[in-house]
């Protein structure tokens, strides 16, 4: 779906040592041809074998396959900083320089419609200081009377997405105001004890560093100023990362992996309610959720083995 058109619309693609899904996903970055292209990448893990050159082969093939009007801005890591550090790092240095913009991980596959997509909603909700995001990922069923609309969530679903700089300056990775009780975010007041149990364990388990990310942060943020994303009402983008080298996937159940990112002419005329909060409690934010966690971590040490 490219019209021939540069993407206004800044990108920023966090990378680290898997070249075949970083193929994939720049290839679609590379058909809608960004004018801006910011590349970040977290340095290689001194105790992991190999990865070094691993690292340097992804950075080197962005590099050199960049064949389009483009300004390419890097930041490559000499040390790993870790998930939490690299990916909060490379997206506060990506808003240091853009007010909005499209952030890819090297696992999510979007589909062309998304970066059209996520471009007009950036411009559309861009002074709606509620509005806190653009997501293209879609887990639930499609109903195809409303699979163009889109409809308003409220957590970060961050397998592409998109946002801006007034957003993030709000950003606090240590979370310094979680007061360690869920009973203090009113947007969870009415939600399932379960998803209250599962947001309960994650941002204490954030907040005293036992879980080395950076979006439940994001969740917290969202969720105690009753934030919403912008969600399409079909995928856009495919999480093409789960294996042996996915240390960036934090959350996942491997039901979602690689479900096709579609091609829509999304339509950001009005809003439709789908009920896909409730069903993201029910199938994303619960008990279940917590174990496929724990069953991914330890899948991913099995591996490496």
């Amino acid at each position: 779906m490219n019209t021939g058109e540069l993407l206004k619309t800044a990108i920023l693609f966090i990378v680290f040592n898997r070249q075949e899904t970083t193929r994939k996903v720049f290839e679609a970055i590379r058909q809608i041809r960004p004018s801006r292209l910011y590349i970040a990448s977290d340095g290689p893990r001194e105790t992991v074998e190999g990865e070094m050159e691993k690292v340097q082969a992804v950075r080197a093939y962005i590099k050199e396959h960049v064949d389009w009007d483009c300004e390419v801005k890097t930041r490559f890591q000499d040390k790993n900083l870790g998930c939490g550090r690299a990916v909060s790092g490379a997206i506060s240095w990506f808003f240091e320089h853009e007010e909005s913009g499209i952030i890819l991980e090297d696992d999510c596959l979007p589909s062309q419609s998304f970066f059209r997509y996520a471009e007009k909603a950036l411009a559309k909700y861009k002074d709606q200081e509620n509005i806190y995001g653009i997501t293209g990922d879609y887990r639930a069923p499609v109903n195809p009377a409303i699979a163009n609309k889109t409809s308003l969530i409220s957590f970060p679903l961050i397998w592409g997405w998109a946002s801006w700089r007034r957003v993030w300056e709000k950003y606090d990775r240590e979370m310094k105001n979680w007061s360690g009780s869920i009973d203090d975010i009113p947007a969870l007041k009415d939600a399932p004890e379960d998803t209250k149990r599962y947001f309960q364990r994650a941002f204490h388990k954030t907040a005293i560093g036992e879980i080395n990310t950076w979006d439940y942060q994001l969740s917290y943020q969202m969720l105690m100023n009753n934030a919403k994303f912008i969600s399409p009402n079909t995928n856009l983008v495919s999480n093409i990362g789960f294996g042996e080298d996915s240390t960036h996937l934090v959350t996942f159940d491997p039901t979602y992996s690689a479900l096709p990112a579609h091609e829509v002419e999304v339509d950001l005329d009005g809003l439709v309610d789908n009920g896909y909060d409730q069903w993201l409690c029910a199938h994303a934010f619960n008990r279940k959720s917590i174990t496929t966690r724990a069953y991914n971590k330890l899948y991913r040490l099995v591996l490496r083995k």
